[in-house]
């Protein structure tokens, strides 16, 4: 299982890094718990993040999609209901400025 994904700035190069992490079960009651979202129980049921990191100056541009078969509670009926979820990700992340590290960390 993945707990968390680190790529230090400095490793993604001209090209860029591609990423493909599997999502276990339990990723999703540890970071999704409270919106009751789970994966789904079928034998076949995958959730799969697939990006490719590039640099951008000091930034970094994520482009990739997400894959999930989950399963979340039905705003009706309260049962479980089963969503195939298939989107695109896209990020632009920048650092952290000192004074922002300071304040979370103090």
């Amino acid at each position: 299982m993945i707990s968390s994904l680190r790529i230090h700035i400095n490793e993604i190069g001209a090209d860029g890094v591609a990423v493909r992490v599997d999502l276990e079960s339990s990723w999703f009651g540890t970071h999704l718990g409270d919106a009751e979202v789970g994966l789904s129980k079928g034998d076949d049921a995958a959730a799969v993040v697939a990006a490719r990191l590039s640099r951008s100056g000091r930034d970094v541009v994520v482009c990739g999609t997400i894959k999930a078969d989950v399963h979340v509670p039905c705003a009706r009926c309260l049962c479980d209901a089963e969503v195939r979820i298939d989107a695109k990700l896209s990020l632009l992340l920048e650092p952290a400025s000192r004074s922002r590290l300071n304040r979370a960390s103090g």
